[in-house]
């Protein structure tokens, strides 16, 4: 058994004999693909932060992913999939747009939660960090910083 490092790929050839093996480096695969110079690999330029969130105002979250493209990004909100409707929705940069953030909506859900962005090519896919997303609380009025 041959031992591979992990920049080789072991390629059969059509019509081979023996099963012989051709080996080529991955960087002369990529480098015929026209890729050379480029990271197969995606990686998160920016990923969602934790935030406490305004009542019945907008929310953005931010993720923006570096790779070789087309690459698709998704959303999870405490691991289940969003789907985007008219109160929200992924931006073209990537980002997920909340158009009223609600601690309680009249459905009884809420949009406080964990919330990742998975982004995906032909080459793999990567899960960013969860971000923890809470409801600030609301204040009457205050008085020298104190609640009344």
């Amino acid at each position: 058994c041959r031992k591979r490092r992990s920049s080789q790929v072991l390629l059969r050839a059509p019509g081979a004999t023996n099963y012989s093996l051709l080996e080529w480096s991955l960087s002369s695969l990529l480098d015929q693909a026209g890729y050379f110079g480029h990271s197969t690999e995606l990686a998160f330029a920016v990923e969602p932060s934790d935030d406490i969130a305004v009542q019945e105002r907008p929310l953005v979250l931010y993720c923006q992913v570096e790779g070789i493209p087309p690459i698709t990004l998704t959303w999870r909100k405490d691991g289940a999939m969003i789907v985007d409707n008219e109160s929200t929705f992924v931006l073209a940069n990537g980002s997920l747009y909340v158009s009223r953030f609600q601690k309680v909506k009249g459905d009884g859900l809420s949009d406080e939660g964990e919330y990742d962005c998975v982004a995906q090519n032909r080459f793999g896919l990567v899960v960013s960090r969860k971000a923890k997303i809470q409801a600030a609380s609301k204040r009457v009025g205050s008085r020298c910083g104190l609640s009344l």
